[in-house]
């Protein structure tokens, strides 16, 4: 699949369970789970329970039960990943591109 951009983001659910494709997640029958603009770059929760979503102005954990939780961001930072317990989200710097 590809969109005008290039590759069509796939990500799947650590459990295998879900997966989150042109703004939606899936579950295996095919039901849309969620829906938002923001979901073309996901990063799992280990649990498989919840996404985080981000753009550069917000960052939100999107519970696959329907919670949605902003997050604040810190400066110039996107979500990089869970710890493996899912405790503690950790972020990297992304600095802007230099002229």
């Amino acid at each position: 699949m590809r969109e005008s951009s290039g590759w069509i983001p796939i990500t799947w659910s650590p459990d295998s369970r879900y997966v989150a494709l042109v703004g939606r997640i899936y579950d295996r029958t095919g039901k849309v789970l969620l829906e938002s603009s923001l979901l073309n770059s996901v990063t799992w929760r280990p649990d498989s329970k919840a996404v985080v979503i981000h753009d550069y102005a917000q960052v939100q954990v999107l519970g696959l039960d329907g919670t949605r939780t902003a997050l604040a961001v810190p400066d110039w930072s996107v979500p990089a990943g869970f710890l493996p317990d899912g405790r503690l989200l950790l972020f990297r710097t992304v600095y802007p591109a230099q002229p």
